[in-house]
C-alpha cells in the first residue's frame, strides 16, 4: 500500500489527475496515445508496482487502465491537478455517476512563511508620532440619559 510512486521521473500520488502518454506501434509507425484520468490505486512492490487510472468516457462509461510503473512503452506522465484525499484506494469513485465521478477536493499548496531579515538601525524608518493637543476636548454625544454614575441604589425608606 503506497500513497505515491515515481513514474517517468514524476511523483504520482493517489487522487492526482494525470495524463499518461503510452507509445503504440501500428504497423511500422509509432505514435503516442494519451490517457487522462484520476489515479485511484497504487499496488505492488518495487518491480511489480502498478497504478490504476480511471476516466469517464463518452456516454458516462467508466474506463480503467492499469499501468505497470516500469513499462517500457510509457513515454510521459503529466500531473494536471492534485487532489486532497484521505483514502489509499479510491474505489468509491466507481459508484459515482456524471460530474461527481471526477470531482475531488483540490490539494492546497503549503505556503512557506516569509523570512524576516533584520535591518540595520539607520535603515529603519522613523515612526511618526502624532502630537495631540491636550487642551482640545472631544465632543460628547448626549442621549438624554445620565451617564457615568453606574447603577444607583434605590432607597425604600420614606
Amino acid at each position: 500500500m503506497s500513497l505515491q510512486t515515481t513514474v517517468c521521473n514524476t511523483i504520482v500520488s493517489i487522487g492526482d489527475n494525470v495524463t499518461v502518454g503510452q507509445k503504440i506501434k501500428e504497423g511500422e509507425k509509432d505514435r503516442v496515445q494519451n490517457f487522462s484520468g484520476i489515479v485511484i490505486a497504487i499496488k505492488g512492490n518495487q518491480g511489480e508496482k502498478t497504478f490504476t487510472v480511471r476516466r469517464i468516457a463518452a456516454g458516462a462509461i467508466g474506463v480503467e487502465k492499469i499501468f505497470p510503473v516500469d513499462m517500457p512503452s510509457l513515454v510521459s506522465v503529466k500531473i494536471v491537478r492534485q487532489a486532497a484525499v484521505r483514502r489509499s484506494k479510491l474505489y468509491f469513485l466507481r459508484e459515482r455517476i456524471g460530474k461527481g465521478a471526477g470531482q475531488l477536493p483540490e490539494r492546497k499548496a503549503k505556503q512557506k512563511p516569509a523570512l524576516k531579515t533584520k535591518q540595520p538601525p539607520e535603515e529603519k524608518k522613523a515612526k511618526t508620532v502624532k502630537k495631540v493637543d491636550e487642551n482640545k476636548q472631544k465632543p460628547v454625544k448626549s442621549s438624554g440619559k445620565p451617564r457615568g454614575r453606574g447603577r444607583q441604589k434605590v432607597s425604600s425608606k420614606k
